[in-house]
């Protein structure tokens, strides 16, 4: 099966408490990534009982991120020196993302922010208020609160005032890894139960159309350890691997196809998909934003082996509505050093198209948009 192609849904007619399940909880999550996690610890905090299968092991994009979480009138904020209110909040995000997400859930992130912070560090993620004052696409060591958009750039700090909220995890280099570790302790503290090597194939429905659990494929242990390789070979801030990356992504598919055994995951509250987006998936690219699939050996592709797209085909496959697949994060940073925001950023007809301070993914697009994706900084 393509990854981004999920086979029909199995449709039982019969009561699914007389079947034979493998396996069951309350709530399935597929996908034990930093949105798995938190919806399986949400869903333990409601006295559910939840079970989390992955692909691979765990951690997805989110392990391999830099680890920050956008969030304004925290405590880090205030540790700082800086003021910062769910309305500068509001009307900063209200330019950035446009129509995207409706008004009251945009109001509604605004103003819950920092207590989703607070609930963070409740679950043992570390932050801090070290500030770095700078531009940057990511704070240097010993810094993890910065401006992390176009919080200062003139068109957006003139509506409303610049505050720090992009916080970085603490730790050292990309702290991705720890904001997961941390979770995924939690989770398991909790009494979340992690089933890994298993691959959501197909949901199950009833007769009305209802999700009640879904089809798994179990990898076989011996071959486990070579697919914890492969999925280790896929580098998402390494230049020049995308053929590697690719040639992994391939072999550990047969290896799953092959020494894989089905299994039927009962969910009596629900099934989540939390697996990601389609980063390695070049069939989906090529779709949706055909720019980046043509240059995709020049990318580096920030995200795990697992974002393949194959849990939005499933969500598709019970009628679940995709939109703006067309949106990706496509960075491109000229600073540090500062240096560079003094020059001026040209296309292949010599025009300036955007400010130079941008934020990184901005930037990206609108190179990506010009003319053969090129642009000169003179």
């Amino acid at each position: 099966m393509n990854a981004s192609e999920a086979t029909a849904p199995i449709v039982i007619d019969s009561d699914p408490d007389d079947l034979f399940w493998d396996d069951g909880a309350d709530v399935v999550v597929v996908g034990f990534g930093g949105a798995g996690v938190c919806a399986a610890i949400q869903a333990r905090e409601g006295g559910l009982d939840v079970l989390a299968i992955d692909r691979f092991e765990g951690g997805g994009a989110t392990a391999l991120s830099g680890g920050v979480v956008y969030a304004g009138n925290t405590r880090f904020q205030r540790e700082a020196g800086h003021a910062d209110t769910p309305d500068e909040m509001y009307n900063y995000l209200t330019m950035e993302v446009g129509d995207v997400v409706k008004p009251e859930t945009l109001r509604r992130h605004c103003d819950t922010s920092a207590a989703d912070m607070d609930w963070l560090v409740d679950n043992g993620v570390p932050f801090s208020g070290a500030l770095y004052d700078l531009k940057t696409m990511y704070p240097p060591e010993g810094k993890f609160l910065f401006y992390s958009g176009n919080e200062r750039v003139p068109q957006y700090s003139s509506k409303a005032k610049p505050a720090p909220r992009g916080h970085r995890t603490v730790g050292t280099g990309m702290t991705g890894n720890v904001l997961f570790g941390a979770l995924a302790n939690s989770a398991r503290a909790q009494g979340v139960r992690l089933q890994t090597y298993t691959r959501a194939s197909r949901l199950i429905i009833d007769g009305a159309g209802r999700v009640i659990g879904v089809e798994v494929q179990e990898l076989a242990d011996q071959v486990r350890p070579r697919q914890k390789k492969l999925y280790d070979r896929v580098i998402p801030m390494m230049p020049f691997k995308a053929t590697s990356s690719e040639r992994a992504i391939a072999q550990a598919r047969q290896a799953e196809a092959r020494h894989s055994v089905p299994r039927r995951i009962r969910a009596r509250q629900g099934v989540i998909l939390t697996t990601g987006a389609f980063t390695f998936n070049l069939d989906m690219l090529r779709k949706y934003r055909p720019f980046f699939a043509a240059n995709y050996k020049a990318l580096l592709r920030i995200g795990s082996a697992g974002c393949d797209g194959s849990g939005i085909a499933l969500g598709q496959s019970v009628g679940g509505l995709i939109d703006r697949m067309d949106s990706v994060y496509a960075a491109r940073n000229i600073a540090p050093p500062n240096a560079l925001l003094h020059g001026v950023l040209v296309n292949r007809s010599g025009k300036r198209f955007i400010d130079e301070e941008a934020y990184s993914g901005f930037l990206g697009l609108e190179i990506a948009n010009q003319a053969d994706g090129c642009a000169w900084l003179i």
